[in-house]
């Protein structure tokens, strides 16, 4: 007998409280689907010449995404104070807008997704005079969410490097991502990208290792090394290295990135590198039965401990 196709939802409260309704241990049973599971309402962007019929699309841009639940609460066998306790329990679930709660939906195809919500509006018990009298009410939560997307559980994955002509990724979500990268191992240099743009990277030696954040909003890159492993190299090999990495004892790390008087960050220039250090090429979308993404790694001269792990999370326009 193939098995139910059943959403389930829930809340992880502000307070750690956890509700799964449905389960028969929850006081919150829906009373109808949840609103808001499909996608964050958006504006469009047009423009418009003064001799033009109609008008250009420019863009799209999703807004906070509202979801509503029309819920019972409670049970007729455990009605007046122990109602009240239990109700306001799960109101501080909910929060008070200035934390947030996690709004979860689980689905065959898709698992688990979640946004963090806050509360924007709830109605109060009907009876003004005895609330709880009857162990069970209805009311409606308006939660809203400053994600528009949903998330998924972060994904990561690590290449050796008999895996590196050949390295492919899955992305769940159906939104592009901004992976954080991390580089390891001895290399005289690397090259690296999700599409035809190649972003070249200083070498690294064994016991340091260069860690990436791709988004190009807030682009950083750091060079973590061991001054006493960097020490044991030939001279040759240390001239490879750029002279800003002061060497003291112990880890230490060195931003690859300067700023202006603006604060503007830029990659600093770097021998045998290029000084272009911006990824300008996320991981394209996935979504539910996509195929590998191809990922170009190329080391030169690589050892055998070289290795590249690349670490995202994936998010999506509806909850399944």
């Amino acid at each position: 007998m193939a098995p139910r196709d059943v959403l389930r939802f829930g809340i992880i409260g502000a307070n750690g409280e956890k509700y799964m309704f449905g389960a028969p241990e929850c006081p919150v049973r829906l009373h109808k689907t949840p609103q808001g599971l499909q996608g964050a309402p958006f504006d469009l962007s047009y423009s418009q010449t003064s001799r033009q019929d109609g008008e250009t699309f420019k863009n799209r841009r999703f807004k906070r995404n509202p979801i509503t639940m029309d819920v019972l609460f409670g049970r007729p066998d455990l009605s007046g104070p122990h109602h009240r306790r239990e109700h306001a329990r799960w109101r501080a679930a909910l929060g008070d807008a200035t934390n947030t709660c996690r709004f979860v939906t689980v689905s065959g195809e898709s698992g688990y997704r979640w946004k963090h919500c806050r509360l924007q509006a709830a109605t109060q018990a009907v009876n003004w005079q005895r609330p709880g009298a009857l162990g069970v009410e209805a009311e409606t939560v308006a939660l809203a969410s400053d994600d528009a997307f949903w998330t998924h559980p972060d994904e990561a994955r690590v290449f050796s490097k008999s895996e590196f002509t050949a390295a492919s990724i899955h992305n769940p979500g159906d939104r592009p991502a901004w992976p954080t990268i991390t580089l390891m191992g001895q290399t005289e240099g690397w090259a690296l990208g999700f599409g035809g743009d190649l972003v070249e990277v200083p070498a690294t030696y064994e016991g340091s290792y260069i860690r990436i954040h791709t988004d190009p909003e807030f682009p950083t890159a750091t060079f973590y090394h061991d001054s006493e492993a960097f020490n044991l190299l030939p001279p040759f090999v240390q001239d490879m290295f750029p002279s800003l990495y002061k060497m003291i004892e112990g880890i230490v790390h060195e931003d690859l990135y300067e700023r202006d008087d603006s604060g503007k960050r830029s990659p600093k220039p770097f021998p045998g590198a290029r000084r272009d250090l911006i990824f300008r090429e996320p991981l394209p979308a996935g979504g539910n039965g996509s195929g590998l993404i191809p990922f170009t790694i190329k080391a030169h001269n690589p050892q055998d401990s070289a290795q590249v792990m690349v670490e995202f999370t994936p998010k999506s326009v509806s909850a399944w």
